[in-house]
């Protein structure tokens, strides 16, 4: 019994090594990440008079299972600060538009869980008369792809 418990050890540190090996070879870490947006509303059927409209944003990795939030992440302390920006000021970066009207996002939630995933859902409130007539969410992204996004809501 004292020889099978080494070979076996052996065995399995073979095929771990050639299973990290393959795949490393079918998966580069130098593929440049596809990030999509997309929004849809929460309420599908707003009453006539409606002014508080909320969106769920969810922004994802669409050629990797790595964490959103720690794309290109070197530290635990960069991470704090990409989920504090999240938390806290991403809202600025929001806007509703529609034909040269504009809305300003009121709030916004990270869905946060404690697990690695490739996207993340964001919980966004816009308040006005006409929130329902705006058509366009504008997010003005510094993080993940240093350009301004235009979404166009699914309803």
């Amino acid at each position: 019994m004292k020889i099978i418990a080494p070979i076996t050890t052996v065995l399995l540190l073979v095929f771990a090594t050639a299973f990290m090996r393959e795949r490393k070879q079918t998966h580069p870490t130098n593929i440049e990440p596809s990030i999509n947006f997309e929004a849809h509303d929460l309420n599908k059927s707003p009453l006539p008079g409606d002014s508080i409209r909320q969106l769920v944003l969810r922004i994802s990795l669409t050629n990797s299972r790595a964490d959103l939030l720690k794309l290109g992440i070197q530290s635990p302390e960069q991470h704090q600060e990409r989920l504090l920006y999240y938390i806290s000021d991403f809202k600025e970066q929001l806007s509703l538009e529609s034909e040269g009207s504009k809305l300003s996002c009121l709030d916004s939630h990270l869905e946060r869980t404690h697990m690695d995933l490739p996207y993340r859902n964001f919980i966004l409130t816009f308040t006005g008369p006409d929130v329902y007539t705006h058509k366009t969410l504008k997010v003005e992204d510094p993080i993940l792809t240093n350009r301004t996004i235009e979404i166009q809501i699914n309803s």
